[in-house]
């Protein structure tokens, strides 16, 4: 199997996490757009963590990083590197009845900025709003994802070479099912490559 170790890429300290979670807040007041959709990207996309961000969520659970991994995420070997991601099965373990973060306030940074979506130029990160999403709608949400959350996710300034191991999957949508048929056991921390997760694209 390709792919490095995860600490290729250089980890964020707690402290930028931190500020970013007191400057954004992605649920809003817009939270019925999401009910309605039935919470499509929570359903078929993955959900990938920055580096650093897997030991920050840890100890605001005050989780050994074994035991979360194991209850909670996955990771991708990318020819460019190890990703961390949210568990690859039906429905996050995160995820309340009514599609909200049972850990809203260290929220997987990715997840609580969709539909701020991401393409690298060169080595350039450019953000902007998904389309797809019925979000990308509704004024109030895209004047506060465009005038708060991209900005606070430039801040957090996140390796360009992380984002560009991300993109070689993370504009798909995907079959859990058929990624679950291809694990061992659902509470291990399974490594998984890119290809069988390309493989899983519907």
């Amino acid at each position: 199997m390709y792919g490095g170790p995860i600490s290729n890429f250089a980890k964020l300290k707690p402290e930028r996490f931190i500020e970013f979670h007191k400057e954004f807040d992605g649920e809003g007041n817009w939270w019925s757009v999401c009910n309605q959709c039935g919470g499509q990207c929570e359903q078929h996309a993955i959900g990938s963590l920055i580096p650093g961000e897997k030991k920050f969520i840890a100890e605001w659970l005050k989780t050994p990083v074994t035991e979360f991994e194991n209850l909670y995420l996955d990771r991708i070997a990318t020819p460019l590197g190890d990703i961390d991601v949210l568990k690859m099965a039906v429905n996050c373990r995160f995820l309340g009845s009514s599609f909200r973060c049972r850990i809203k306030p260290v929220k997987v940074v990715l997840c609580d900025v969709y539909p701020i979506a991401f393409e690298v130029i060169r080595d350039r990160v450019n953000f902007f709003l998904d389309p797809e999403c019925p979000l990308s709608k509704v004024p109030q949400a895209i004047d506060y994802f465009n005038k708060i959350g991209i900005p606070a996710l430039k801040k957090l300034n996140a390796p360009v070479e992380w984002y560009r191991a991300v993109a070689l999957y993370d504009r798909f949508s995907y079959d859990y099912e058929k990624i679950q048929r291809e694990r061992q056991d659902i509470n291990n921390y399974e490594a998984f490559t890119l290809e069988q997760i390309l493989a899983a694209r519907v």
